[in-house]
C-alpha cells in the first residue's frame, strides 16, 4: 500500500505536464509562439472592448454638448442681430 502511495506522489508531477499547452520540461514545442500571441489577445481584448466603450460614450457626450451650444447661441441670438446680419 505504501509503494502505491508512494508511486503515485512520484508520477503526479509527470501527469501534470501531459497538456500540450503546458509545455513540459521541454519548451520547444512548435505551438508554443501561438499559444503565447492568444494568451496576450484573450487578455487585452477585454480592455480593447472597455475602451472602445468608454471613447464612444465621451464622442456621444462631446457632439451634444456642441449641438446644445449651438442651439443656446441660436436662441440667444437678437432679433435685431438677425436683421443686421440679413441685411448685409
Amino acid at each position: 500500500m505504501k509503494r502505491v502511495a508512494v508511486a503515485a506522489l512520484l508520477l503526479a508531477p509527470a501527469l501534470a505536464l501531459a497538456c500540450d499547452s503546458c509545455g513540459g520540461p521541454n519548451n520547444d514545442y512548435p505551438t508554443k509562439w501561438a499559444y503565447e500571441w492568444m494568451s496576450m489577445v484573450l487578455s487585452l481584448l477585454p480592455l480593447a472592448f472597455i475602451g472602445a466603450v468608454i471613447g464612444f460614450i465621451v464622442y456621444r457626450v462631446r457632439k451634444a454638448e456642441q449641438e446644445e451650444s449651438a442651439q443656446l447661441a441660436r436662441l440667444l441670438m437678437t432679433p435685431a442681430s438677425r436683421d443686421s446680419s440679413q441685411a448685409d
